[in-house]
């Protein structure tokens, strides 16, 4: 599974690409490197803007949103990659982010469980290269900044604990905000959790966060937000195809099965991005 961040429009959320081919890449390093060119030049921005075949295809980028749209959806997210101990079959942060955040969560603010990325990778949390480049945090919220860890018994072993104020010191030094609880808070139900998600419940509250979140699809304000979405992830999905030789410029035809359930627009989407990577197809 890889993770991105990147965005046509003010549409502030995160996706993954799963059962990519990650070990494996073609072997023309001229044409890879081609790839990776495109498709930096299409993750640069904040958000990036589309080229002028995608703006004259679907239209109205000049009437998209200023602010930030905050997508979120009752579904619960399919997250496979949060650790623990597979060999004890323990799995304290999987039950902290699937049972306890929904449980706690008042209302509509369970929503939010949904914003939250689990092993985050620490440059992406920070926005730039550090000394823990490759280490993730458990969780992270990027909308309240906060990253949850939840530390198991070697997280008391010494050297380990003088690694974890390293961390700590360099997230809050961004202004991040780091809660710490323990597999025994999270199996046992501790005061100290309780009082976290409390917490937690006051901030989204106080923040107006839930308030600011648009269910996709649901909206007919957002449609063209949605339709440049569509095209950028579709675009990076068939530059990652074409890096890892599962498609080649050289196919007279490609074959795909679009399965987007209440995304009409998905199919015209997607011929859209083809176009733009490979005309006449």
């Amino acid at each position: 599974m890889k993770k991105y961040s990147a965005s046509y429009t003010n549409i502030k959320d995160n996706f993954v690409i799963i059962n990519l081919d990650e070990d494996n890449r073609i072997e023309d390093d001229t044409l890879y490197g081609l790839f990776c060119v495109v498709q930096n030049i299409i993750q640069r921005g904040n958000p990036t803007i589309p080229s002028r075949f995608v703006q004259e295809a679907i239209g109205g980028y000049d009437e998209l949103y200023d602010e930030p749209i905050h997508l979120a959806s009752w579904n619960e997210p399919k997250w496979n990659v949060i650790k623990g101990d597979e060999e004890g079959l323990d799995f304290p942060a999987a039950g902290f982010y699937f049972n306890l955040l929904p449980k706690y969560l008042e209302g509509d603010n369970a929503l939010v469980r949904n914003l939250i990325i689990p092993e985050a990778d620490f440059r992406d949390v920070l926005g730039r290269s550090t000394d823990f480049d490759g280490e993730q945090v458990d969780f992270f919220l990027p909308q309240l900044k906060i990253v949850f860890e939840i530390d198991g018994w070697h997280h008391q072993k010494s050297k380990q604990k003088e690694k974890d104020r390293y961390r700590d010191y360099a997230l809050k030094k961004a202004g991040i905000r780091v809660i710490r609880l323990t597999t025994s808070d999270i199996k046992t139900e501790t005061n100290a959790l309780t009082r976290v998600m409390d917490e937690l419940n006051l901030m989204i509250n106080s923040t107006g966060l839930v308030d600011n979140l648009t269910l996709p699809y649901q909206r007919e304000d957002f449609e063209n937000e949605l339709k440049y979405e569509m095209v950028m992830r579709f675009e990076i999905l068939l530059l990652e195809l074409l890096k890892c030789g599962r498609v080649h410029l050289r196919d007279k035809k490609w074959y795909f099965n679009i399965i987007a359930p209440g995304a009409e627009n998905a199919d015209e989407m997607f011929e859209i991005a083809l176009e733009t990577l490979h005309p006449g197809l």
